[in-house]
């Protein structure tokens, strides 16, 4: 799991290098949201596998609630910072995957307050199969939401993309108009210069 997470933060650094290179902002920043969202659902991950661990055995070290607790807040401040960074119609497309009720989530930040807050294992308010079941919805919602937000992302990548071939188009067709108008009026210009050419030639003759 250590070395998962290393590997996951590596990738988010990389990503987060690579994507400050970048010209496209709109690009750059729902990417990062979206890293965000997948950070998230990662701490949630590990926050069901240590509680359902210390459930089943009844018993939480010291240890055991540092690290949920470090969990639960990297989930929290990776949901703002998704929620910060997300354009509204990403996060609509996100939001409306969402199965879990407002009740759930607030359940789901009740016991992390208490787990922080030194509530011993037997005294938490939720069972092994009620934690299961709650953080199986939470868990699929935000995959879910995760998937949504990606695929409005995308359409938002072409929308742009078309918008900037659109730009193109017009661009280079007032261009080719320009060049159009160049040529005519350069050849007129020359026949009227010729004509005159000629009319001094046949003035020299006589």
């Amino acid at each position: 799991l250590a070395l998962y997470s290393q590997g996951l933060a590596a990738n988010t650094k990389l990503f987060q290098a690579e994507s400050s290179s970048q010209t496209d902002a709109y690009g750059a920043t729902q990417g990062l949201g979206l890293v965000a969202v997948v950070q998230s659902r990662e701490a949630l991950s590990q926050e069901e596998a240590l509680l359902s661990g210390m459930l089943a055995g009844n018993r939480m070290t010291p240890s055991d609630r540092a690290a949920f607790t470090q969990m639960a807040a990297t989930r929290q401040v990776d949901m703002q910072y998704a929620d910060f960074l997300l354009t509204p119609a990403n996060l609509a497309a996100y939001d409306a995957q969402l199965k879990g009720t407002a009740a759930q989530l607030q359940q789901l930040t009740g016991i992390e307050q208490a787990i922080g807050a030194g509530t011993p294992v037997s005294a938490l308010p939720v069972t092994q199969a009620g934690w299961q079941a709650l953080a199986g919805t939470l868990l699929q919602d935000n995959y879910n939401g995760g998937v949504a937000a990606a695929g409005s992302v995308l359409a938002g990548d072409h929308r742009i993309s078309r918008s900037a071939w659109t730009r193109v188009a017009v661009t280079s067709g007032f261009g080719l108009i320009g060049l159009l108008l160049t040529i005519l009026v350069t050849t007129l210009v020359g026949r009227g210069i010729i004509r005159r050419l000629r009319g001094l030639e046949r003035s020299a003759l006589t």
